[in-house]
């Protein structure tokens, strides 16, 4: 909103008045902003729901090892040990390499983690 002048003449007498009035630009660039605003929360509420997922993903570590390692028998004690020495970060960089490679590559990096286990255990 801004003031514009406007020039009336009555009766050949000129009077000024002074009005609000709307640019379009004004109008044009509100609109620009409300979907930029609405595209932020949008982003805002995916963020929040990949912190979530991701939280799931790491207390759930233990399964995810489980279903990774290519051995038919496994021991607790060492699934544990094993879960204990990778840690967050470690399930991280295998969720990351799982989903930038293959599948395959992940499982052959844990199953291979966990017989260097069995053979220290």
């Amino acid at each position: 909103m801004t003031l514009c002048k406007y020039e009336v003449f009555i009766l050949t007498d000129p009077q000024l008045h002074w009005l609000q009035c709307t640019l379009p630009i004004n109008i044009y660039l509100k609109k620009i902003y409300i979907v930029i605003y609405s595209w932020l929360i949008f982003l805002f509420f995916l963020l929040i729901a990949n912190i979530v997922y991701n939280l799931v993903y790491l207390f759930n570590g233990k399964k995810y090892l489980i279903n990774q390692i290519n051995e038919e028998k496994i021991d607790d004690n060492c699934l544990a040990r094993l879960r204990n020495n990778i840690k967050a970060d470690g399930l991280i960089v295998l969720k990351l390499l799982k989903s930038n490679t293959s599948r395959y590559y992940a499982s052959n990096i844990v199953t291979n983690l966990y017989q260097n286990e069995l053979k220290s255990y």
